[in-house]
This record gives C-alpha cells, structure tokens and sequence, in this order.
C-alpha cells in the first residue's frame, strides 16, 4: 500500500531533523531533472508544510507546468491560492482535483475544499 506523497514528504523531513535538510535534499532533486513534475511536488509541498506558501506555489505552478495530470501539485495550489484570498484560482485547481482524482479522499477533500471557497 503506498503513503500519499504527502506522508513521503513529512516523514523526509522527520527523519532529515532539519527541515533545511530536506529543502537541500529536494532542491538537489529538481537541479538534477528539472522537468521531474514529481520532484518539484516534492520541493513545493516540502515548503508548505513550513509554511513558505510562496515558494511552495512557484515550485507546484512548475510542476502542473510539467505534469498538467499532476493531481496533488493542483491540490496543494488551491489549498495556498484559497489560503491568499484568491478564490477563482483555488477553484480551478480544486475543480481539477475533484474531476480527475481517481482517490475517494482525495477527491472529497478537494470537493469540500471547494465549497467553503463559497463560505
């Protein structure tokens, strides 16, 4: 059974103890194949789950650049573009999430997340 990419990467920063670390780690990934959709999700989330929404929306919007079917780099954009008040760019992202999510919870918390952005 495979953790949800997200574990992957909260447990890369547990077991890295400094969170700069595991930014180092990701960022040596993404200089190696900058194409690699996976690899800036890895750096994006890895900035959100700090708190460095910005730089974790520059990686993501590089990754759904790379990968549009890249379902959990759309994810993690409207949970920051709704975070910054910008509810028609939540949307669109949670929206895709919500069609194309083949993951039951996933998918429900991309369709929840989407009806607070009317809350």
């Amino acid at each position: 059974m495979r953790l949800l990419r997200r574990e992957k990467v909260e447990k890369k920063i547990a077991a890295a103890a400094d969170p700069e670390e595991a930014i180092a780690h990701f960022q040596r990934l993404v200089e190696e194949n900058p194409q690699d959709a996976q690899a800036r999700f890895n750096l994006g989330s890895t900035y959100y789950v700090l708190g460095q929404y910005d730089a974790a929306a520059r990686e993501l919007e590089k990754a759904v650049t790379h990968d549009s079917d890249h379902l959990d780099s759309h994810y993690y954009l409207g949970l920051i573009y709704a975070r910054r008040g910008e509810k028609e760019k939540a949307r669109r992202e949670l929206e895709i999430v919500a069609q194309k999510e083949p993951r039951l919870m996933m998918r429900g918390y991309a369709e929840w997340k989407t009806k607070q952005l009317d809350s």
